[in-house]
């Protein structure tokens, strides 16, 4: 497979850590050690500050983590300390003035002023009502009253190899293990996976017809890292009540919002705008194309809101 020389890893370590450093900013409740300082550490002359923390333990409570314990404030600081060595030392290798670097980081500050953006304008999405809940949960009983969970086995190929001999190969295997060892014969680069999705994992296509695929015949599903070919050993009913669905649903009704909300403004705004694009650059199927490429954004915006 495919391997990442030293020199570019290097250059995305410092990426992420100049973004992250350049760019943490958010408001918290100061930390336990020297609440009334500016500093709560030091990496030769360079202060880490209260704000770092802040942003480093924000950052911590986005992804699901504990953060209102000294331990978890201390593992922010030493965590701030570790980048600001790893970016002196990429600094003095002249690694932040680097293309690539420049290039991360500009990038990463667009991506947050426009989620700063977005923030402002959308504000906080109004929650789904009780009837609205109960509405989905009938309408969807394969997301929830009839889900069932699926014990999976898949392979991951690159996009660039899934071609037709590829696809030529998944047709006729009666089963993933021959798939695996047609793979490996060619010196394919792939990864074998095992997974137990649900219904509400899976997409709308898969998830309608996956009943019929129990039994190990292979069949597809393109993600964007690359595509699954993947093989069932068995399922069970894993259904949920309505109240014990209703978190769940909350999220996707609000997520659903957020994105109408987005998408809306971003159409707005690019109503306002001159855009220009050189011979063979602009969108190959008008505007829905654009569209398309701005679901990263409304994603980010959605992530953001939540």
């Amino acid at each position: 497979m495919k391997k990442t020389s030293s020199l570019h890893l290097a250059r995305r370590t410092a990426a992420a850590a100049c973004c992250l450093l350049a760019l943490a900013a958010c408001e918290r409740r100061p930390p336990t050690p020297g609440a009334n300082a500016q500093w709560v550490a030091k990496v030769d002359d360079h202060e880490i500050t209260v704000h770092q923390v802040n942003a480093e333990l924000s950052a911590a409570g986005a992804v699901g983590l504990a953060t209102d314990s000294p331990v978890a404030q201390r593992r922010a600081v030493e965590a701030l300390v570790d980048r600001r060595v790893l970016v002196d030392a990429a600094m003095k290798e002249d690694l932040h003035r680097d293309p690539e670097v420049v290039q991360a980081i500009e990038k990463a500050r667009e991506q947050i002023v426009a989620q700063a953006y977005l923030r402002k304008v959308v504000g906080q999405p109004v929650k789904p009502t009780q009837a609205e809940i109960d509405d989905y949960f009938e309408k969807h009983p394969a997301l929830f009253a009839q889900r069932k969970q699926y014990d999976m086995r898949h392979i991951l190929v690159d996009n660039a190899h899934f071609d037709d001999e590829m696809k030529a190969l998944v047709n006729r295997a009666p089963s993933l293990d021959e798939v695996e060892r047609a793979l490996a014969a060619k010196n394919t680069g792939f990864s074998l996976q095992h997974s137990t999705p649900t219904g509400a994992d899976l997409p709308p296509a898969i998830r309608d017809n996956i009943d019929a695929l129990v039994g190990g015949k292979p069949f597809v599903i393109r993600t964007a890292s690359g595509v699954l070919v993947a093989a069932l050993t068995y399922v069970k009913d894993t259904p949920l009540s309505r109240p014990e669905a209703s978190a769940e649903i909350t999220d996707q009704l609000t997520g659903a919002r957020v994105r109408q909300a987005i998408a809306a403004e971003v159409e707005r705004l690019r109503r306002q705008a001159r855009v220009d694009y050189q011979d063979g650059y602009g969108p190959a199927a008008g505007r829905k194309a654009s569209a398309n490429a701005a679901s990263a954004h409304i994603e980010q915006g959605v992530a953001g809101l939540r």
